[in-house]
């Protein structure tokens, strides 16, 4: 544990007290409390079912007022979820692409306001001790992006980033985009002279079908209008919550 609130644990089970314990015993402190572009990164883990190697579980990390969770599934297919939230002092303030212009594992952030904080996910490949090595490249990468982002201003933010910006707003609208290109060809369909072999036919009869798995994957955007990227009218990511006014007598 660290003074800042940082936690990382290391979960395991054997039959063996002793060998239970030496097995603990190996895994230094360094592994599991890393320090990166300034900023400490806790990481639980739990040792793969053959030993030797660690299973990333939580990962979370602390910078300029938003504290970062992510929860890594052991089911392979399952994004990790990663949760931003700001100090209770602070009032935060950020748009919904920032985490997602890394690459396309990373989803936007959605804002939970009843809970005040932001959730988002992040695609992982592999099973077992890859998966949770590529989450904890993930994870880095994901705290030196923010951590470039929150050291500057909004509109320092914008501009750099446009390209990505857009290209975020491309691929959130590419769902929608796809189903109205479907519905407006449907009409279309009766007219085609198609074999009962065709290859097309059955991709346009199974197109409904297709539709369902595409939108049942982890991690696919919703349909949606994304808005245009805009330079941020914000001063700062953050400033002081306010406080309840006190009544006087």
């Amino acid at each position: 544990a660290l003074p800042g609130g940082l936690q990382a644990t290391l979960a395991a089970e054997c039959a063996d007290t002793a060998a239970l314990l030496a097995a603990v015993l190996a895994v230094p402190a360094a592994r599991q409390l890393q320090r990166v572009v300034g900023h400490w990164l806790a990481f639980s883990h739990r040792p793969a079912p053959a030993g030797g190697a660690l299973v990333l579980t939580v990962a979370d990390a602390r910078l300029e007022g938003l504290a970062l969770h992510m929860q890594v599934s052991r089911v392979k297919g399952i994004a990790a979820e990663l949760t931003l939230a700001p100090r209770p002092s602070v009032k935060f303030a950020l748009p919904k692409d920032p985490l997602a212009l890394p690459g396309l594992p990373w989803s936007r952030v959605s804002r939970n306001r009843a809970a005040g904080e932001w959730r988002a996910s992040i695609v992982l490949r592999g099973d077992g001790h890859e998966r949770g090595a590529d989450a904890e490249r993930k994870f880095v990468r994901s705290v030196e992006h923010l951590a470039h982002t929150l050291a500057g201003t909004p509109a320092q933010f914008h501009q750099p980033f446009l390209r990505r910006r857009w290209g975020v707003a491309l691929r959130r609208a590419t769902p929608l985009a796809v189903t109205l290109d479907l519905v407006a060809a449907a009409p279309s369909v009766p007219r085609l002279d198609l074999g009962s072999d065709s290859v097309l036919r059955m991709l346009i009869f199974n197109s409904p079908l297709l539709l369902v798995w595409l939108f049942s994957m982890c991690g696919m955007p919703r349909l949606e209008i994304p808005p245009l990227p805009r330079r941020p009218a914000l001063p700062g990511w953050q400033a002081p919550a306010p406080t309840p006014a006190t009544a006087s007598s």
